[in-house]
């Protein structure tokens, strides 16, 4: 599908020869954009059928209010299956005042595909909601360093107003079944999502700039569509859509452009200096825009989960032994950075006591998963709180590799660091069965 914003078309709804006395029904499909009082507005062109030069006109125009008919909650959370797997909860209320039917409901992304899933058709009575669970997993063969909207954007920032000759987005493959006349009404409802969007991220940027520079689909961004229907005659059926939920960790896309920034500061000229350090008051909105603005975002992508060894929270133990195996299971959850990571263990004395090594340190790339493992001291049976000690997380550009020569240091470039502490962690011990 085309993946950037289009101009609204004038739209040929009908063309052919009317007989005298003869009545043609147009239907359309409507997708609005938000409640309250919509017009529609048409022009009809005809012509004489034996003298085309004959040639006559007239406006058609249409009154309609636009209710609110549903609410579209989703609480994405990860899935243990893998580190791009999720289960993103939904949430449907009826906030109609009538009986709705909701026939289906599906998924739509450039990068986001939804494991099969049937949805049994269910009714909701005004005010009633429907829950449900999908499983979405990312694909491999989407871009998502979204590269020739960045580079647009350095241009801009740097004072380039003329970007009309930065390639456009293209296509891209919408991962989710669709028919063509609901494929148009999502069309038409994510272009308005979206433009809406970009004008609040980007308000000194025009309009036409931004479309032709940005994909009309994030890549991390998921849609659902959910397909209604009332038992009337005619039946009087629909789809409405949410668009932008986000499922995977934020990371930011536009650090190209500050490093950029900060080098130009740091080696360049007065010139250069000062054309970033004293900025017109429009210009400061867009720099604040691209740096800290929405493709800024960055979140900790780590999940980290405690546990002995076998991965439980229950564990048989020879207390004349007097230790227990741990385990600490990092996921990277980010889709394209790799993390340092680094976990300090407290020193003895403490609630908890740890042996071997003090520190355990290693490396993930996007979507990786590791097992530091270590052994804590027990002397009682019962709740065994595992505390004291602190993760430290750095995303970066690079593969991080640690200890390696001074090159493969130095091909780490490091982008936001975190450090989060225990949050009470139990493990429940219990004394080993007799063999």
């Amino acid at each position: 599908m085309p993946n950037r914003l289009l101009p609204n078309p004038v739209l040929s709804l009908h063309r052919s020869i009317i007989q005298p006395g003869e009545d043609v029904a147009i239907p359309l499909i409507v997708t609005p954009a938000r409640t309250g009082s919509m017009e529609l507005l048409a022009l009809a062109l005809f012509a004489n059928a034996e003298d085309e030069n004959d040639i006559g006109a007239c406006t058609l125009a249409h009154s309609l209010i636009v209710s609110h008919l549903l609410d579209i909650r989703a609480h994405p959370r990860y899935a243990r299956a893998g580190p791009q797997d999720y289960f993103v909860g939904l949430e449907v209320s009826n906030a109609s005042s009538s009986a709705v039917k909701i026939d289906e409901i599906q998924t739509f992304s450039s990068y986001w595909t939804s494991l099969v899933s049937v949805d049994p058709t269910t009714s909701l009575l005004p005010n009633q909601s429907l829950r449900m669970q999908r499983r979405v997993q990312g694909t491999a063969s989407t871009d998502l360093s979204q590269i020739d909207l960045v580079n647009s954007l350095s241009k801009l920032v740097q004072g380039q107003t003329d970007v009309s000759q930065d390639p456009s987005p293209g296509t891209t493959s919408l991962q989710g079944d669709i028919s063509a006349d609901d494929f148009a009404a999502y069309v038409a409802s994510r272009q308005s999502f979206r433009v809406a969007q970009l004008q609040s991220c980007f308000p000194t940027i025009p309009l036409p700039t931004l479309a032709h520079i940005a994909p009309l689909l994030d890549p991390l961004d998921l849609d659902v569509g959910v397909s209604w229907s009332f038992d009337t005659t005619p039946i009087r059926h629909g789809k409405t859509f949410t668009h932008g939920i986000r499922v995977a960790p934020e990371f930011s896309v536009v650090e190209k452009i500050r490093r950029e920034i900060d080098e130009a500061i740091s080696k360049g000229g007065k010139t250069t200096r000062t054309m970033y350090e004293e900025t017109g008051r429009l210009r400061q909105v867009l720099m604040d825009s691209v740096l800290d603005g929405s493709l800024s975002q960055e979140d900790d992508p780590v999940e980290l989960r405690v546990t002995t060894r076998e991965g439980k929270k229950r564990a048989e133990v020879d207390i004349e032994k007097g230790t227990l195996p741990i385990c600490f299971s990092l996921k990277n959850r980010s889709p394209a950075l790799a993390v340092r990571w680094v976990l300090d263990l407290p020193p003895p004395g403490g609630e908890t006591t740890f042996g071997g090594m003090s520190r355990l340190r290693g490396t993930l790339g996007a979507g990786a998963s590791e097992d530091a493992q270590t052994v804590i001291r027990i002397d009682e049976l019962g709740m065994k709180r595992i505390t004291g000690w602190v993760l430290r997380v750095e995303t970066g550009d690079g593969d991080g590799k640690e200890g390696g020569s001074e090159d493969e240091q130095q091909n780490w470039l490091p982008r936001r660091s975190w450090s989060r502490g225990d949050a009470g962690e139990w493990v429940e011990v219990v004394a080993a069965s007799a063999a």
